[in-house]
Parts: C-alpha cells; structure tokens; sequence
C-alpha cells in the first residue's frame, strides 16, 4: 500500500467511515499517518474500589454484585450492574451496547477500564472497557494514544486503522541520509512514525518526537534558504497599501497584543506591502495568539479589495473559528463564510456561488476550501491552521495562482 492510497485501501474503512475521517481532513493513507495522537493515556495498576476518584480513568477488578438489566431512557438502552471486591462495590453502566448483557454473568472475575462520574452522591463506572487477563498485561504501563475526534468516530476505529495502515505501507524510505541521523542521533523514519502512535514507553515515543519535529523545521529551514537565494521568489499581482482596519480592530480588541504578535504582525504587513508572494510561518504554542494575526492579516486582504481565507485541519475548529472571525469582525461589515464537508449540497452550491462572486470576504473551512469546485473571484491569502510545518506547500492551487500563505503552527 502507498502513501498515496486513499484510506479506503485500509481494511476495516468502508463508505461510511472514509466519510468520518474526511472531516478530520483525512483521506489518503498518508494523511492517516500523520494524523498524530493529541495526547496518550497509560493503563495503571488495578484499583481497589474504594480507593477510586472522580474524574478519573480507573482499573478495577472483580465480580458482579447484581444480575444486569436494561432500562430505556430516551433513545438510550442502558446496560447498568455493580462490581464488587474486597473494599467495596460500584455501580456500572453501559450506553446503548445492549450485546454486553451476553457477556456478563454472576461469579465471573472481570477486569474493566472506565472513568469514574458522580452521579447523585455515588460513584459510577461510565462505559468501561472490558479486558481480558492477557490485555490487561499487554496493555499496563503502556502509552495508549488518543486522537482528536468527530461525531461518529471513535478513538478505538481510529487507532485500529492506523494499526492497520503501518502493517501494509511501505515506509521504509528515509529523507535524511545515515550522516545526519547519526550526528544528530535520530531515529528512523518508519521507527519514529510506528512509534509516535504506539510508543512502547516514554523514552521510544520522546525520540519518535524528536525525529518528527527535526524533520519538520529541518525541510522549512531548507525551504527559507532557498527563497533566501531567490530560487522561489515570485512577483504578486497584489500589492497591498491601505493597512487602517487592522489598525482599528488592534485598537478595540479587550487586550494588548504581545511583542511577538506585534512582530509576527508586522513582518506579514510589511510582505503584503512587498509586491512579492509571502510564504511565511507562525509558530507559537496552543493560546499564545496565532489566530488574532491570522485575522489581521485577512482582514488587510478584504480592506484592499481581496479575498482571503483560512483552512484548519477539522470541522469543529473550522466552525470555532467561524464565530470567532464573525465576533472579531462584525464592527467591520466583513462577510465571513463557512465552508466543511458535512454542509448539505444546497448548503454548499450557496457559498461556492458567494465566493465565486466575491460576496464572500473571509472563508473558513476544512480541505473543502481547496476543492475543484471553489473558484475565488481575488483570493489573496491562504492561511493554514497546522501542526506539520511545510504543509502550506501541498496546496497545488496556491502554488499555481501565486497567492500568498501563512502556516499557522
């Protein structure tokens, strides 16, 4: 299987979830790969009952203390039972998995894996897994990777067709030579992605990182050299010269921009003034304000007669974004669009007719922005929300038309 493939090529991803993972922008095996886990979870050492906490994601073991039933509420089927050991017992329920009443039967040790809610005053075991003596220990201590999610997808068929991926793709290239992995003590590539979402512990999934990371700003540092050099600097149609709206909107916002915001600011407003296509990134941690210069500068596009818009990686962040655009805007009478996957047809035909037209200032979306079926009427700035550093450089349309981009990281 190549990188290239699309994830339908992956067994177990039928129709229904390609269209699942679409909305996580995902839908060539490549872009499943790469789709790195958010954080990981380690399974721990069993807990006696009564030593539990709230909140928590808890191992405990032992026996059924009640026969399980299932009660109806709404259009839930729950599945409910105690579990009992030695210190105690608590309650336990299952949400619309009514198969489970099969496997559940009094006098049988179970080892089960849930968090733990606080539902009038007692403690409850909410929809926890069940596992075998065997997966217990196969699992404990480990790092158990979590993805970022859309409705219908859960973390398990994520993690499973990832499984499944690095079994049958060919990874076995490596873009940095011997030389450069020894002096700078770096893991292979298939090692570091095998590794990155299923580390075998801490240490294994720090050097996967650390491999990744090297990669990313090591291919962006060659990529500035060379533009450096004038390899790939190319002339803009778009000269941009009237910068009072971002001046306004800096004026109103409820706090100071920061000495990087202010810089990150500048170096964009002085490129859009350049009469040459900007390539730049913006690398910051999670809040540090990334997305306040993303709207400056878009904002500089609509008040010099342009379009712009911003492409993040999945639906909710995408419609996150949207109202917090619209929010920062409104004083401007900017039009800002929204433009995802999930959209009905009619809902869809309505913005590619805005946009095509030029009735929209600011779209905001997913991979839905760069479809054969957008066209712009003056689309200056494409901004992406992003963790993979040189990913601005796919966008085949962008390279074509010499807009200019900003690579939010």
């Amino acid at each position: 299987m190549q990188l290239s493939d699309s994830i339908r090529e992956i067994k177990g991803i039928g129709e229904k979830s390609e269209k699942l993972f679409a909305k996580l922008g995902i839908s060539t095996v490549e872009g499943l790969l790469f789709f790195y886990p958010r954080e990981y979870e380690i399974v721990e050492n069993i807990r006696p009952i009564d030593q539990v906490q709230e909140g928590h994601i808890v191992v405990v073991c032992g026996t059924l203390a009640a026969k399980p039933r299932m009660q109806y509420a709404r259009n839930l089927k729950i599945v409910s039972t105690f579990l009992k050991d030695s210190t105690g017992q608590i309650e336990v329920t299952w949400f619309n998995m009514p198969f489970i009443l099969r496997t559940l039967h009094m006098g049988t040790r179970y080892i089960m894996r849930g968090r733990v809610i606080n539902k009038n005053g007692r403690y409850r075991l909410q929809q926890p897994k069940l596992l075998s003596e065997e997966e217990y220990h196969k699992l404990l201590s480990k790092l158990q990777p979590v993805y970022p999610l859309t409705a219908g997808l859960t973390n398990h068929a994520v993690s499973k067709a990832v499984a499944n991926a690095l079994k049958e793709t060919d990874l076995t290239g490596d873009y940095l030579p011997l030389e450069m992995r020894k002096k700078y003590r770096l893991v292979l590539r298939k090692q570091a992605v095998q590794a990155i979402h299923f580390p075998k512990d801490k240490e294994e999934y720090i050097q996967a990182r650390r491999r990744i990371v090297f990669e990313e700003f090591f291919f962006f540092a060659l990529a500035l050299h060379q533009m450096k050099q004038g390899k790939h600097q190319k002339e803009s149609p778009y000269v941009m010269e009237q910068f009072d709206m971002p001046a306004k909107l800096t004026e109103s916002l409820p706090f100071k921009l920061t000495d990087g915001q202010e810089h990150a600011w500048e170096d964009i407003r002085k490129d859009l003034a350049s009469g040459i296509v900007m390539n730049r990134l913006v690398q910051g941690d999670v809040g540090s304000g990334k997305t306040i210069v993303a709207v400056l500068a878009l904002l500089a596009c609509v008040e010099n007669g342009h379009q712009g818009a911003i492409m993040v990686p999945t639906e909710v962040l995408a419609e996150q974004h949207f109202k917090t655009f619209q929010e920062y805007l409104e004083p401007f009478h900017v039009r800002v669009d929204l433009l995802v996957g999930s959209m009905t047809a009619a809902q869809k035909r309505r913005t590619y007719e805005a946009i095509e037209m030029g009735m929209s200032d600011i779209v905001i979306g997913t991979h839905a922005l760069i479809q054969d079926k957008v066209h712009y009427k003056d689309l200056h700035l494409l901004s992406r929300m992003s963790s993979i550093v040189l990913a601005s450089g796919r966008e085949r349309h962008s390279r074509r038309r010499g807009w200019s981009r900003i690579c939010l990281s």
